[in-house]
């Protein structure tokens, strides 16, 4: 294992709460998405902007930039003395605003079946965004994933996850199949650390 890593796991953890480095979507975006899933809402365990972002960050649209790991291991005092390093990267971006597209369906299959589907908005260059996660790894001290970071790290922006019951899938298809999506310049805002726990959600802005 690198010295730069606390610790390795393969990927994240049922029912483990993780801490990230993140940035959020400019609420402008709220009415367009609040427009575009309302009408699927019911086919989907939840969506992105219709619920508690205060508790659930999985509520709030944003982009994960690194995942420092599972917070029952984090020291939450190396976050805060280490906020400096991550400013000093935000700093740095060329640019804080992306052009999204098209919201379509990620599915992860395993043995032929869709065990998880899910509501993807589309990120049409996502390059400043892997530059940002690279420069991101080498702050050392915190655990890495290996199924979701370095090489492996795709920049993506959740709205949702499909309930796969009866023909949910099929539904949400169809509908998004019929939208017209132009895409839109987003800007980025609230870079911050997410301190997440099972009971409260912390954002330490950098």
């Amino acid at each position: 294992m690198s010295s730069n890593f606390s610790k390795k796991y393969k990927s994240l953890e049922k029912d483990r709460y993780f801490s990230t480095v993140w940035c959020t979507l400019d609420i402008l975006v709220i009415p367009f998405l609040q427009n575009k899933l309302k009408p699927i809402l019911h086919y989907c365990n939840w969506c992105s902007t219709f619920g508690d972002s205060g508790v659930n960050s999985k509520f709030l649209p944003h982009i994960t930039l690194r995942y420092l790991g599972f917070t029952d291991e984090l020291d939450k005092n190396q976050i805060i003395n280490d906020k400096s390093k991550f400013s000093s990267v935000i700093k740095n971006i060329p640019i804080k605003t992306l052009n999204l597209g098209k919201i379509s369906i990620w599915k992860k299959i395993i043995g032929n079946k869709i065990v998880v589907a899910r509501l993807n908005w589309e990120i049409i260059d996502s390059s400043v965004l892997s530059n940002i996660h690279q420069n991101l790894l080498n702050i050392g001290g915190y655990q890495y994933f290996d199924d979701l970071e370095g090489k492996n790290y795709t920049a993506h922006i959740s709205l949702g996850d499909i309930n796969l019951d009866n023909d949910n899938l099929s539904k949400v298809k169809e509908y998004l199949s019929k939208q017209n999506f132009v895409s839109q310049k987003v800007n980025l805002q609230n870079f911050a650390i997410n301190y997440a726990t099972p009971t409260e959600r912390e954002e330490v802005l950098l």
